[in-house]
């Protein structure tokens, strides 16, 4: 009623007369819209615990209890693009030469770059309910947060800036979910004539932009940049890179690196010969004065030659795929636990190298499941596939159509960031 008398207001054509009345009754009714106001906004009917969007209670993240104290972060790709609302088109990471994930396998499984296919299917990294639904994954399966692959603001990929922006949009939605975030920088796109200047821009950003959030990974008070390399320059210009901080990072490269020595404050272990007695030897050589990273995956079986890009992995290693290849490497994490200071779990969405522990077709939440094991949560694969129903419903057509449940859908996520599964299960149930 209220918007009546606005348009009536504005009216040129009444006449004077008519004008009159209108302001009478307008005036009539601008005091009942105002008791009404008044009346709904009593103590008695304003939750002051959260903040109200929708009909929807914006409850905070709650942190979900471990039996296992060790620290668990997940290795993650930001780069993928698919054709749609946030791609023009199928980003290489889905396609590399020969692949189109426009064509089906049997009718029914796009046809990727990949011997394994996500279960939600090929997606874009910038996309906010494929963000909070790997997030939320990761909350229930106990990991404390994603090291991000990130390729910084300046180098010679051509796709730099779109990383940037998908790795910032992740970043953004970690705080509603409760999860922490590092880096695992990439200097072999550096500018070969000048790979000093790219390094210490990139540095100078995280420094900018990252170290100072809430969600930022430190040791000891330090903030935490790993990198995989480094590729390019030495101790000596590595040194004078990390400068154009003012911090004093924990500096953490890849193990058996050459370039780097004295500006390395430890290494992170990876998968690198097909034999898992590696992952086994760099525990046992681990400096007990250096921050030792320990490496658990489910395999690694890589699709660059089916994908026409030849034998990138020199020799054509790989290890098996599977839950028991997940299980025998928590297990090592387990075993070595004095060893190491924290676990990296690797990778959630290589899908080209085939170290995915993200949900497939293929496997389900099988790895997920053997991680959930390790960490000691409560949970199982129950609330995994809670996770996996949420995205469902908030991609379903009723999502945008139906008010009412949109908002149990948005519900459902604050239910679930906040550890309230019960009443995320009650929703679910009103919602089949």
């Amino acid at each position: 009623m209220c918007e009546f008398f606005w348009a009536a207001n504005r009216c040129p054509s009444l006449k004077s007369k008519t004008i009159s009345k209108m302001n009478t009754i307008k005036n009539i009714l601008f005091t009942i819209c105002s008791t009404a106001l008044l009346s709904a906004c009593t103590t008695e009917n304003v939750i002051s615990d959260f903040p109200i969007k929708k009909g929807v209670v914006e409850h905070e993240a709650v942190p979900v209890a471990k039996s296992n104290n060790k620290k668990v972060y997940m290795h993650y790709m930001p780069w993928f693009e698919a054709k749609g609302d946030y791609s023009s088109d199928w980003g290489s990471h889905w396609t590399m030469t020969n692949k189109n994930p426009d064509e089906l396998i049997d009718g029914t499984i796009p046809d990727i770059a990949s011997h394994v296919h996500p279960l939600i299917g090929p997606y874009d990294s910038r996309d906010p309910d494929v963000i909070n639904y790997h997030l939320l994954l990761m909350k229930y399966a106990g990991i404390d947060g994603l090291l991000i692959n990130w390729y910084g603001t300046e180098g010679t990929n051509q796709d730099i800036d779109s990383l940037l922006q998908n790795s910032n949009a992740i970043i953004e939605e970690l705080d509603d979910v409760g999860l922490n975030f590092s880096v695992v920088m990439e200097d072999r796109f550096a500018n070969e004539e000048t790979p000093f200047d790219d390094i210490t821009a990139n540095i100078k950003y995280l420094s900018d932009n990252y170290y100072g959030r809430d969600e930022y990974i430190r040791i000891d008070g330090k903030p935490l940049t790993m990198i995989f390399g480094p590729f390019q320059s030495g101790d000596v210009e590595w040194t004078q890179a990390l400068g154009a901080s003012p911090e004093d990072e924990h500096f953490i490269p890849l193990q058996n690196n050459t370039k780097i020595n004295t500006v390395a404050d430890g290494d992170f272990a990876w998968p690198g010969s097909g034999d898992i007695s590696d992952i086994e030897n760099y525990y046992k050589n681990a400096d007990p004065n250096k921050i030792s990273v320990g490496g658990a995956f489910p395999g690694f079986k890589d699709f660059y030659v089916e994908g026409g890009y030849g034998e990138v992995i020199v020799g054509g290693w790989e290890y098996p795929l599977g839950a028991s290849q997940m299980k025998s490497t928590l297990d090592l994490a387990s075993n070595y636990g004095d060893k190491i200071d924290f676990l990296q779990l690797i990778t959630w969405n290589d899908f080209g190298e085939g170290t995915t522990i993200e949900p497939t077709v293929e496997y389900q939440f099988d790895f997920l499941v053997e991680v959930q094991k390790y960490t000691g949560v409560s949970y199982s694969v129950t609330e995994l596939e809670m996770v996996y129903n949420w995205f469902n419903l908030k991609n379903d057509p009723r999502y945008l159509a139906n008010r009412s449940f949109r908002d149990k859908v948005d519900q459902i996520y604050f239910n679930l960031v906040s550890t309230r599964v019960s009443e995320a299960t009650d929703l679910f149930t009103e919602l089949q």
